[in-house]
């Protein structure tokens, strides 16, 4: 265990020791997802009917926002149900499995949340090739978008297509690998870490990032190709993607 989960896990302990948790200390669970660069997020979890009662005490909507903790951190936690947890995993299926695969356990309680990982990791599966084939078509989408921007010199457009088609493209890789991916902040720098693809895949994005003119366009052709050779979606979809659109 390194300095830092020591600290997380000595932070959220006494997290329960705040008048307004103690009295549920016992059925909580505790998570942290420092994965935010500088803040820990913490999540105190209570079981659906006593996170009911402690809401009818003190609000749906309870935080602790700590900006003087004493490891120097900035610390945000929230006070959830285990029902808001299952709409999470419905809300953004591969996030959540990411955050929550990834996030330290400060106090188990229970197998709940082994259990919502388990079936969102198989939910997760079942929709691959589903959510391949409509990410890629997403990202012909943008890239075509984008030629017209670049043409027409929309310099805003441009920029906003092209943060679009970069998350797209790091996002295929994930799901080419089985693997959730994280939220947006993180994903260029997990995708380093966690992706083999994504090694080979962000120094060229990093470069059509940067690029401008006609140079932008060359580069999707080669990110392109690059995910042609790697994705598990029908050669007709690559070929012909304007003939799948919805």
């Amino acid at each position: 265990m390194t300095h830092m989960e020591i600290a997380i896990r000595r932070y959220g302990l006494a997290l329960l020791d705040r008048p307004i948790l103690s009295p549920v200390r016992a059925v909580a669970s505790v998570l942290c997802t420092a994965n935010s660069p500088g803040v820990w997020d913490f999540m105190v979890v209570l079981p659906d009917k006593q996170f009911a009662k402690f809401a009818k005490a003190h609000g749906q909507s309870v935080v602790i926002d700590d900006h003087d903790a004493p490891h120097g951190q900035p610390v945000f936690a929230r006070i959830v149900s285990r029902k808001w947890i299952r709409e999470d995993f419905k809300r953004r299926l591969p996030i959540a499995l990411w955050v929550y695969s990834n996030s330290l356990r400060v106090q188990d309680n229970g197998t709940w949340l082994d259990i919502l990982i388990s079936r969102a990791s198989s939910a997760f599966e079942r929709n691959r090739p589903r959510d391949l084939r409509s990410k890629y078509l997403a990202l012909r989408q943008e890239r075509h978008n984008l030629r017209y921007a670049v043409r027409a010199r929309y310099t805003s457009s441009v920029a906003l297509i092209k943060a679009a088609f970069y998350k797209l493209a790091v996002e295929l890789v994930y799901i080419q690998e089985r693997r959730p991916y994280p939220y947006r902040i993180l994903l260029p720098v997990a995708a380093e870490v966690e992706t083999e693809a994504g090694k080979a895949l962000l120094p060229l994005l990093t470069d059509f990032l940067e690029a401008t003119g006609p140079r932008i366009i060359e580069l999707t052709d080669e990110i392109i190709v690059m995910l042609h050779n790697i994705l598990d979606i029908p050669q007709h979809v690559k070929n012909e993607w304007w003939l799948h659109l919805e």
